[in-house]
């Protein structure tokens, strides 16, 4: 199964790039265009907050992977999390709660030399 690794600097804002090579990566594994559209959406978010709370300069990494008949994408980053002071939680702080609901498993893993984030979901398959 092919995998997908991309290194991203950490403030480049997330390029699309990630998007558009997330999605054809899914597209080799036969996913239909709504797993596509949600993993892609999950990542893209994950990536963001590793940018915006990790406080390092060292690039983000991304892995994804084939699993069982679904996908797991793995963002990494260097850095320690920070909450953002001052921002209102209005239209912003909801990255979390989108990726929950996207994926079928979402773990955090905060460690002293920096954050992992995996994100695993099923595929559905493309008809």
């Amino acid at each position: 199964m092919p995998t997908l690794s991309l290194t991203i600097p950490a403030n480049a804002g997330v390029p699309n790039e990630l998007r558009q090579r997330l999605d054809r990566w899914l597209r080799l594994l036969d996913a239909d265009e709504g797993s596509r559209c949600d993993i892609v959406l999950a990542a893209w978010e994950a990536c963001v907050n590793a940018m915006e709370h990790a406080g390092s300069s060292e690039p983000i990494r991304v892995h994804a992977y084939a699993k069982d008949g679904g996908v797991c994408i793995r963002i990494e980053d260097s850095g320690r999390w920070l909450e953002r002071r001052g921002a209102s939680r209005g239209t912003r702080g909801h990255g979390l709660t989108i990726m929950r609901k996207l994926m079928h498993r979402v773990e955090i893993d905060r460690r002293n030399d920096g954050t992992s984030l995996l994100l695993c979901r099923n595929l559905a398959r493309a008809t």
